[in-house]
């Protein structure tokens, strides 16, 4: 063979063996993502968003645990509208976080939402 066939060759090996690779590792990405812990959010919450997060901190909260049949709990929060003006109402709003993330990412829905009127659950997800 010539250098230019061996060229040929090659290219038509690693094209393919890239794609494979590159495909392997967002697979495995999706899979096995990247977990941000509780202080980790809170600390990138308070730094992006320090007003909301203090807002969030004085909100009248109830914390329950939701026990999960593969033996850890998922800690879910109520939220509830307090504004005197709107009355008594029954509107809800359930708001989950982004992928691998915490509660925390869904208090700037859950001030919109309460400002709108409904009463607001965030929960962590698995």
């Amino acid at each position: 063979m010539n250098w230019v066939t061996s060229l040929i060759v090659a290219v038509a090996v690693a094209i393919p063996a890239v794609f494979l690779l590159l495909g392997l590792r967002i697979a495995w990405g999706g899979m096995h993502p990247y977990r941000w812990s509780l202080l980790e959010t809170r600390a990138f919450e308070a730094e992006r968003t320090p007003d909301l997060l203090a807002q969030y901190d004085a909100w009248e909260k109830t914390a329950y645990v939701v026990a999960s049949p593969h033996g850890y709990g998922l800690k879910t929060y109520y939220v509830p509208c307090e504004d005197p003006a709107r009355g008594k109402n029954r509107k809800f709003a359930v708001i989950a976080h982004g992928f691998s993330y915490t509660h925390l990412g869904s208090i700037k829905y859950a001030a919109m939402m309460k400002d709108l009127g409904y009463h607001v659950v965030i929960y962590d997800e698995r």
